[in-house]
């Protein structure tokens, strides 16, 4: 088990150091790192903050153009009834209200969804949802099936980080780092 761990990790660490995007540079960067407060800035750890994974921009893009137009349709909508410029009935206001509000709602958790990993564990931000997880109890990582083109982080009390590569551009990426420091096989 310890073999397959080891020969794992030595995958992961020629997959990250030979790869040529910036995400696999920057973990390249905290997986060569020195401890942070050494007190030389060179080999000082480069990212005290960690990998932030931030959802995509053309998500965003999206759901925010969703929301402005249906918060305009709506405000349009509603002056019209003030008017009496639009002759339909009140009740038909109510639907388009709602949808400006769902996508309010969604713009703003995409907006503020993002995942950090740092050399001592992984954090999830989102709107309502602060969660932090050491490395120690991430036990296992998996793909889901291919109606859910997702990936999973289990944890030691039975819950589980999900993320998808719909939503997250650097998905694989993700996984990959998730698989090499899950279990407490992190590097030291």
């Amino acid at each position: 088990m310890e073999r397959r761990r080891r020969n794992l990790r030595n995958k992961r660490q020629r997959l990250f150091w030979s790869a040529k995007s910036p995400t696999a540079s920057r973990i390249g960067a905290v997986m060569n790192a020195a401890p942070a407060g050494t007190g030389d800035p060179k080999t000082e750890h480069p990212m005290q903050t960690g990998i932030r994974f931030r959802t995509r921009v053309l998500l965003r893009g999206a759901v925010f153009g969703a929301a402005c137009l249906w918060v305009c349709f709506s405000f349009w909508l509603l002056f019209g009834q003030l008017t009496g410029t639009v002759a339909i009935p009140a009740a038909f206001c109510v639907g388009p209200v709602l949808f400006a509000v769902f996508f309010v709602v969604l713009a703003l958790h995409y907006h503020h969804l993002s995942i950090v990993v740092d050399l001592y564990g992984i954090t999830v931000v989102g709107l309502a949802r602060f969660e932090t997880r050491a490395w120690s109890e991430v036990v296992a990582t998996d793909a889901q099936t291919p109606f859910f083109p997702g990936y999973r982080a289990n944890t030691r009390d039975g819950s589980c980080i999900v993320f998808s590569s719909m939503v997250f551009a650097d998905a694989r990426q993700l996984f990959d780092v998730l698989e090499l420091y899950s279990g407490g096989c992190a590097m030291s």
